[in-house]
């Protein structure tokens, strides 16, 4: 279930070492860190997003959450993960192309 995004997380913390040791051209450097938060804060906001909602439905048992609410819970999250994955790839088409050749 989690497969894809598990393999988007491991590309966005390899993004992140390769921004940290420079091993891109710093014309593309700036987008590829632009990216990177972005995909950060999604994926950080996804994450207190599913927690938040198993809180509510432990402390309310399982009549759950309204419908309104249970679907804008559903409409954020898709929004959160589609931003998570378009950043991620997006960064990684970046690395990419703009990626320093051995000297």
């Amino acid at each position: 279930m989690f497969g894809i995004e598990i393999i988007l997380l491991g590309v966005w913390i390899f993004l992140a070492w390769m921004v940290w040791k420079k091993k891109i051209v710093s014309k593309y450097l700036r987008a590829v860190k632009t990216f990177l938060i972005i995909a950060g804060v999604s994926g950080a906001a996804l994450v207190i997003l599913l927690i938040s909602v198993m809180i509510y439905y432990f402390a309310h048992g399982l009549e759950g959450m309204s419908e309104t609410a249970d679907a804008i819970a559903h409409y954020i999250g898709f929004s959160l993960l589609g931003m998570f994955y378009i950043a991620t790839i997006g960064g990684l088409v970046i690395f990419l192309i703009g990626r320093r050749k051995p000297t």
